[in-house]
């Protein structure tokens, strides 16, 4: 299986419209849902959302499994092992699905009363809710297994032609049943039938790549072992991201009051949105590095890996540079002078910490891609441990900066830890490697400039030098990157990728 630089950059675009597309359409549904429905509705609504999307965590980790592992018999065109590792990985979310579906359907009345105490009738319409719900969880993990694959193929095309309506459809349907007068469950079951058409468009496709795939035959003990061993390792990653992104303001709760918790939401939020694209290069990344590491195709994976990061480096820094020098004028305007006064700080903090974790996801899926999904979840376990010992240090003391602080700090420690741990594994230094001491002086001169300009324009007394000395810097930061980063033949390859037609 061939990957060009020019399908790698259309697929990420095509990951990029996949999230962008469905956050618009929520936008514009949200707000008459919530209207129609009532906050207490729309809140378990918003329970029903929240079990749908975090039901593909109760996988094991399965589906990134068969994403890794089809790229890799792809990779090594034994397109033939592809329905077998389906039907083991298949197997195995079945018996999970349907164990959840029935403690769902169980304790159902229970979940009811722990949200509705005193209120029989939202009881009952929760209970139905949850039982409606209990239905879609076989569904949901099915679909991850057969997205596995379109995923292994690179069919991001396919995925987004099915990912965009289906997502969307996920606030449409909320809209349009709110204003015909539909109750929750009613919703709810419109939702999980959505689920059903999804995963038989996944199947189609899946079915073309990998023909076989639905014959019925016992599960390989062997290759179910394999994919469970990988799938261990991804989902103790996969649990523990959203706990990073929300210890943090359950500890600050706790130790300094809901009002700090407050003021460092909205700047965390801004920031965490900033994830589409790193996330978006990742998804398109992992595949491509695991067919090439299977292929022995090592010097591309070096090259590819070496690229993607300093290429995110040249987009996520200038706009963290820009950011922060601009950001008390921002808050200012949007948020009014008391509530920014807490968050600016904070989100300087985090808009540095951004770049850090922007950069990771490129290790992050190196690792994947050659096997070694243990080491990320190892380090991850580190860090939650050194990420609580930092907050309960710094949150008491400092408030919602303290908290941007444990989180930004968390965050560069774990680029750190990939980056090496991604080096031991054989990944290209790139431009900053021993053979470039030059680039990484100059590197360490600009850093240092930086340090020093970003904060003297961000105090300065006018909104418009700050305003005017952020967009400055941050052009700085652009052009020096670019230089920095990539060598003469590297930048003329990325400027005709980005010129030519597709």
């Amino acid at each position: 299986m061939s990957f060009t630089a020019r399908l790698l950059a259309r697929n990420t675009g095509l990951n990029l419209v996949a999230q962008t597309v469905p956050l618009l359409v929520a936008v514009a549904a949200v707000p008459p849902v919530i209207s129609d429905l009532g906050a207490e509705r729309f809140g378990l609504l918003g329970v029903a959302w929240v079990f749908l999307s975090y039901f593909t965590y109760l996988d094991l980790g399965l589906s990134r499994a068969v994403t890794r592992f089809a790229a890799e018999a792809l990779g090594r065109d034994r397109a033939g092992e592809v329905p077998e590792i389906v039907r083991s990985a298949a197997a195995v979310q079945l018996g999970i699905g349907a164990a959840g579906a029935v403690a769902i359907v169980l304790t159902s009345s229970e979940l009811a009363s722990l949200l509705f105490k005193g209120d029989a009738n939202s009881a009952r319409e929760a209970a139905a809710t949850f039982r409606v719900l209990a239905a879609g969880i076989p569904i949901v993990l099915l679909s991850a297994t057969f997205r596995g694959v379109l995923e292994a193929a690179q069919r991001f095309d396919l995925l987004t032609a099915i990912t965009v309506p289906a997502s969307s459809f996920n606030y449409a349907l909320p809209f349009l049943g709110a204003r015909l007068g539909w109750g929750v469950p009613a919703i709810v079951g419109g939702l999980v039938a959505g689920r059903v058409a999804v995963l038989i468009a996944y199947m189609i496709f899946a079915l073309k790549i990998a023909p076989g795939t639905l014959g019925f035959r016992t599960p390989a003990t062997n290759r179910v072992r394999t994919l469970l061993s990988f799938g261990a390792w991804s989902s103790v990653s996969n649990v523990l991201s959203p706990v990073f992104d929300g210890l943090d303001r359950v500890l600050l709760g706790a130790l300094h009051g809901m009002g700090a918790v407050g003021a460092y939401t909205v700047p965390q939020e801004i920031v965490l949105r900033t994830r589409i694209l790193p996330n978006s290069l990742a998804a398109t990344l992992f595949p491509a590095f695991s067919s090439w590491s299977a292929a022995e195709q090592r010097p591309r994976l070096g090259s590819y890996y070496s690229r993607s990061w300093r290429l995110l480096l040249c987009v996520m820094a200038p706009l963290a540079v820009t950011a922060i020098a601009a950001s008390p004028d921002l808050f200012r305007w949007w948020l009014g002078d008391s509530y920014a006064a807490d968050s600016v700080a904070a989100f300087q903090l985090l808009a540095a910490g951004m770049v850090f974790n922007a950069l990771a996801y490129v290790p992050f899926a190196y690792l994947h891609g050659v096997n070694r999904p243990d080491l990320p979840a190892k380090f991850h376990l580190l860090e939650l441990a050194a990420f609580a010992g930092l907050a309960l240090w710094l949150m008491p003391r400092w408030g919602a900066v303290g908290a941007a602080a444990a989180w930004s700090a968390r965050a560069a420690i774990d680029a750190a830890l990939l980056f090496a741990a991604a080096a031991r594994q054989g990944a290209a230094a790139g431009p900053f490697g021993t053979q470039a001491r030059w680039r990484r002086r100059m590197s360490i001169a600009y850093a240092v400039f930086l340090f020093v300009a970003v904060p003297a324009v961000a105090s300065m007394p006018a909104a418009a030098y700050r305003l005017g000395g952020g967009a400055l810097l941050g052009s700085l930061t652009a052009a020096g990157l670019w230089s920095l980063a990539f060598d003469a033949g590297e930048r003329k390859k990325l400027i005709e990728l980005v010129l030519r037609r597709t």
